[in-house]
């Protein structure tokens, strides 16, 4: 919704006292119509006609009465005549002609604001809703992606407590099996080939080839919790190196910069 600019005392203005009740009435209607639509001003003659229900006014010219819709061209000439609106071929200096089929009020843009001036408001406005959207959108993913590392290390740690925990039998047991006639040693930790399928780990409901490939992912699963926690090692080197403070560099001399390796921070 948009506002009028309007004086608090132009009831005494001669114009519009010139425009009389009706006049004052269309004039009033014509400027939220021009500000609501970004004519500049601009009103077609057509439009001016409907734009105030006159139906219960009436004039009384010679004893005789004018009433409904029959105003509103009396209420149009009352504006003109009071140069509160202009036709085209006007000779006021300070506004444009409207054309044939338009009217023009007086001094709009000297006072209201102009399409070009309200759209571009708008668009500033959009931007910077668009621009604080995008920054809600980047702390939200910074969130959530600092609760998933936090997330990471705890798993890591709790992994981490299990691997070190002794083991029963700290001696790992061999076993020989027969593989196409040959004898081939391998751990009792993991689960030999499948002597029907092999290494291709089969889809089958196999057995043998199950237990490899659950011993497959848990050894990837692994691989995945020590590369986090070497990262997080790394970066608590870094967050706690006296030397280069976290900055990953750190000056050897005036003006010679290299890069640190945290070894202080490792070594403590």
């Amino acid at each position: 919704m948009g506002w009028i600019r309007v004086e608090d005392n132009f009831y005494d203005n001669e114009k519009m006292l010139a425009a009389g009740s009706i006049g004052r009435d269309l004039y009033w209607h014509g400027m939220g119509f021009c500000n609501r639509n970004l004519t500049d001003g601009i009103i077609p003659k057509r439009r001016a006609l409907t734009l105030v229900d006159f139906s219960d006014a009436a004039v009384i010219v010679a004893q005789g009465g004018y009433d409904g819709q029959d105003c509103a061209p009396i209420a149009i000439q009352r504006l003109l005549d009071a140069d509160l609106w202009h036709e085209d071929g006007h000779d006021c200096p300070d506004c444009v002609q409207p054309g044939p089929r338009n009217y023009v009020v007086h001094d709009y843009l000297k006072y209201q604001p102009s399409r070009e001036q309200v759209e571009a408001k708008r668009e500033a406005k959009s931007d910077a809703r668009a621009s604080a959207g995008r920054r809600g959108g980047q702390r939200s993913a910074e969130v959530r992606r600092s609760k998933n590392e936090a997330n990471g290390e705890a798993k890591t740690k709790q992994n981490g407590s299990k691997t070190e925990a002794p083991t029963p039998n700290p001696t790992p047991n061999t076993s020989l099996v027969d593989l196409g006639g040959e004898l081939t040693q391998v751990s009792a930790n993991e689960p030999p080939p499948c002597p029907k399928h092999g290494e291709n780990n089969s889809e089958t409901p196999c057995a043998a080839c199950r237990r490899r490939r659950v011993w497959a992912e848990q050894q990837e699963e692994t691989a995945k919790l020590h590369e986090l926690d070497q990262r997080r090692q790394l970066r608590e080197a870094r967050e706690n190196c006296p030397r280069c403070h976290g900055t990953n560099t750190y000056e050897i001399s005036d003006g010679v910069v290299a890069k640190c390796d945290h070894r202080a921070a490792v070594n403590g």
